[in-house]
């Protein structure tokens, strides 16, 4: 998405998803409890796109990130 509409913030959110897996990734090849893993692979990615997504709907436009938008 970062490369189709250029605004800055789908970087940091991509970096945010990708810790998550690995992350996630690391507990399970370490054989930690499964609770352990679904809340790091799956609630938190979902907390941090609802966290972007009312980012993106609040931000000003006149955002300097508004602004890298064609």
């Amino acid at each position: 998405m970062a490369l189709v509409w250029k605004p800055l913030f789908f970087h940091g959110l991509g970096a945010a998803l990708m810790l998550c897996g690995v992350v996630g990734l690391g507990l399970a090849a370490t054989g930690s409890a499964v609770r352990a893993i679904d809340l790091v692979d799956g609630v938190l990615p979902g907390v941090i796109l609802l966290g972007f997504a009312l980012w993106g709907v609040t931000r000003s436009a006149a955002s300097p990130v508004a602004k890298s938008v064609p």
